[in-house]
């Protein structure tokens, strides 16, 4: 009798570690999945955030594609609807941005100095510093779209190519927005290059929306 109590309470005591060591597996397999919960949330916060960065990017391409195809149709109405509603857009003929002698013009306004024939003081020309007066359109013709941008080799997001022998302001001068360039590296081979052109479009949002706040146009000059 003893020996069959001596066997039951060895199998009562192997029945309890087995079961201890049971418990302890599911308490390992439980942190083992909260662990790995935690990982996973992590992972999605990253893709996200690349996801928003490439829906920024995509966003700003999108309109500065409208912009420069309104630009080569001329059509100048659709161009003027990306202004910026309360800043209107700063034109700067080269790459360092002169705030105070750019010219600033509202929607309206560069709708009138088109239909007005107007003449506007641009700034100046880097080299002879003349005072730069031209029409409207001439001054797009020469320091806006000058070349055909639509179809550049090159274009970046928030990156600068390439810029001339004038310092390049334009993160100092417009620190909450978004830019995007376009790159001609050269047309005439026996130029080596010197002969590049660039154009900066600069977007602010505004109102969940992003609009035209400068253009830049650059190049090499002497």
């Amino acid at each position: 009798m003893k020996r069959y109590l001596v066997i039951f309470g060895i199998f009562i005591l192997f029945a309890s570690c087995s079961n201890s060591s049971s418990k302890n597996e599911e308490k390992l397999d439980t942190i083992s999945l909260a662990n790995s919960a935690k990982e996973k949330d992590k992972q999605p916060n990253r893709s996200i955030s690349a996801s928003s960065n490439n829906t920024q990017q995509d966003s700003v391409f999108k309109i500065a594609t409208k912009i420069l195809f309104s630009l080569k149709e001329q059509n100048y109405q659709a161009f003027s609807l990306n202004f910026h509603p309360q800043k209107g857009v700063l034109f700067s003929p080269y790459g360092f941005i002169d705030i105070k002698k750019s010219k600033r013009l509202s929607a309206k306004d560069f709708l009138e100095s088109i239909e007005r024939n107007w003449t506007l003081t641009w700034g100046i020309y880097d080299g002879s510093g003349e005072i730069m007066q031209l029409k409207v359109i001439p001054y797009i013709n020469k320091f806006v779209y000058s070349a055909d941008f639509e179809k550049a080799p090159q274009k970046t997001f928030n990156n600068i190519i390439k810029q001339g022998n004038s310092k390049d302001n334009l993160k100092e001068t417009f620190p909450e927005a978004v830019f995007v360039e376009y790159h001609f590296n050269g047309f005439d081979k026996a130029l080596n290059g010197i002969d590049w052109q660039s154009l900066r479009l600069v977007f602010e949002r505004f109102q969940d929306q992003y609009y035209l706040v400068a253009i830049i146009h650059d190049q090499w000059t002497t």
